[in-house]
């Protein structure tokens, strides 16, 4: 079984060349953080996290998300746990409602046998 990882996306669209040169892969993993640039536009984040959540709703069963820190901040209900660097409070107002109206396809962790994949 083949299995790409990919880590801490933080709004860039690197992971579509990933996906792209693996097709061959069984299983995609985000292990999180897909938003908090210093240098990418806010919205520009936003519609990179909406491809990603696009490319699992095609592939249901070979894509995970995972959850990072840097998307708990903006994770519905949790505006008053503290924040990451990078936290962008203007984009609150968009990240949330994505991740409240997709938080279904989003998880903890994922577990593939003897491994075992988190953020951290």
């Amino acid at each position: 079984m083949k299995t790409v990882v990919i880590g801490d996306v933080h709004g860039r669209d690197t992971w579509n060349k990933i996906v792209d040169q693996n097709q061959d892969a069984d299983r995609i993993i985000f292990v999180g953080d897909y938003v908090d640039s210093y240098d990418i536009d806010g919205q520009v984040q936003y519609d990179n996290l909406t491809r990603i959540i696009e490319l699992k709703r095609q592939q249901p069963d070979k894509v995970i998300l995972l959850i990072g820190n840097h998307d708990f901040q903006y994770w519905p209900g949790s505006r008053d746990v503290g924040t990451y660097s990078g936290y962008q409070p203007k984009m609150h107002t968009l990240f949330e409602p994505l991740y409240k109206a997709n938080g279904n396809l989003f998880q903890i962790c994922f577990d593939e046998g003897e491994v075992l994949y988190s953020h951290a």
